[in-house]
């Protein structure tokens, strides 16, 4: 990310700070309205997940600057949705509805220039959450035979 997204992504998101759990709502809210086959991958109610949602976005966003510090932790994260079932496909998806409630949090402030900071953002996120496992081949999680 260029030092002028990091700059975009650190004040939309402290623009978003007062409304930040109605945006994770929002997002869920939209993601499942448009797809609502994905629901079953969410064991937690919506508010529980907007909360996780909401700290890994606070952990990601403050460390926009060192991010290679949190590839380990973004990666188990990857390795934990592969196992709930999700695809790689799902990412696009849940990117979409991200777009979405920030669009509609941040209103007139949601510009180009915010939209394709989140977009960069978001891509690294995605990219390392699913680089190193099985949804560089495709896979889906398969029981073990224990």
């Amino acid at each position: 990310m260029t030092s002028e997204q990091i700059a975009a992504v650190r004040t939309s998101w402290e623009q978003l700070r007062p409304i930040s759990e109605q945006t994770a709502f929002q997002l869920y809210t939209r993601l499942f309205e448009l797809h609502p086959e994905l629901q079953h991958l969410f064991k937690t109610d919506t508010r529980e997940q907007g909360h996780k949602l909401l700290a890994m976005l606070d952990t990601a966003v403050a460390s926009l600057e060192d991010f290679d510090t949190l590839s380990t932790d973004i990666r188990d994260l990857g390795d934990r949705h592969l196992a709930y079932g999700v695809r790689v496909e799902h990412y696009a998806l849940f990117e979409d509805a991200l777009h979405w409630a920030l669009s509609h949090g941040l209103g007139e402030r949601y510009t180009p220039d915010v939209a394709t900071a989140w977009r960069a953002l978001f891509g690294r996120l995605a990219d390392t959450m699913r680089g190193h496992t099985a949804y560089a081949h495709g896979s889906t999680p398969q029981a073990s035979a224990s």
